[in-house]
C-alpha cells in the first residue's frame, strides 16, 4: 500500500466520526430551525420570542401530518416527520414537520383518516 493510500485511509477513519457528529448537530437543529419558523410565521412574531423545548421524530400516517381537520379528507401515506413543542411566553404549540412542509396543530381535531 503506498504512503497515500495510508495517509487517506488514516485520516477516512481519523475524521469520519468528526463529520457524522456534525452531521448528526444539523440534522437535530434542522428540524428545530423549521419548527421556529413555522411557529413564528403563524403567530406574525419573531423566531427569537419562541423556543423549543421538544422535538421528536415521528411516522404521520397520512397527509395531515398528525392534524386532522373535520370534514377534510386526506391521502394515506407514511411520512417521516417531526412533532415539536415550541414555547411562546408561557404558551406551548405543537408544531408538525413532514413532507417539506410545516403547521401548528390546534383547534378541534378529529380522530382517524
Amino acid at each position: 500500500m503506498s504512503f497515500q493510500a495510508l495517509a487517506f485511509c488514516f485520516a477516512a477513519i481519523v475524521l469520519a466520526p468528526v463529520s457524522l457528529a456534525f452531521a448528526d448537530e444539523r440534522d437535530r437543529l434542522e428540524p428545530e430551525q423549521r419548527a421556529l419558523s413555522v411557529a413564528a410565521s403563524h403567530l406574525q412574531v419573531d423566531p427569537s420570542e419562541l423556543r423549543v423545548v421538544k422535538i421528536e421524530a415521528v411516522r404521520w400516517e397520512d397527509s395531515s401530518l398528525g392534524c386532522p381537520k373535520p370534514g377534510r379528507r386526506y391521502l394515506p401515506s407514511v411520512t417521516a416527520g417531526y412533532r415539536a413543542l415550541v414555547y411562546h411566553g408561557e404558551r406551548e404549540y405543537q408544531v408538525h414537520l413532514g413532507q417539506k412542509r410545516g403547521l401548528v396543530c390546534e383547534g378541534i381535531l378529529r380522530k382517524g383518516p
